[in-house]
């Protein structure tokens, strides 16, 4: 980030650099004849893995002129913070909304 930048430009910057990073990583799996054994296999990890997506996600959007949260997106998080704020207002009453569960049901 260059010395002056608005504070919000400097935290676009940093993102960028990250999101840069972030594929370089992913890309360099390719000089890898088995990637999961590779010094960078940390990527296969499903907390990784999430984080790589949305930011594929969110480069999707932004390239495609759109906002880089996605409408289904939006309303899941409307759903789980309304349905969060209902427990509380019942004073912690009432079933735990899982989304993992509700989408990947055991």
């Amino acid at each position: 980030a260059g010395h002056g930048a608005p504070a919000g430009e400097e935290d676009k910057e940093a993102i960028d650099g990250n999101v840069r990073d972030m594929i370089q990583q992913v890309i360099g799996l390719l000089a890898y004849a088995d990637p999961k054994t590779s010094p960078i296999a940390s990527v296969f990890d499903e907390s990784h893995r999430r984080i790589v997506a949305d930011v594929v996600n969110s480069s999707i959007l932004r390239a495609q002129g759109g906002e880089q949260t996605s409408s289904l997106e939006k309303l899941l998080l409307h759903l789980l913070v309304s349905h969060d704020t209902l427990r509380q207002l019942q004073g912690g009453r009432g079933e735990v909304l899982e989304l993992r569960e509700l989408i990947h049901p055991s």
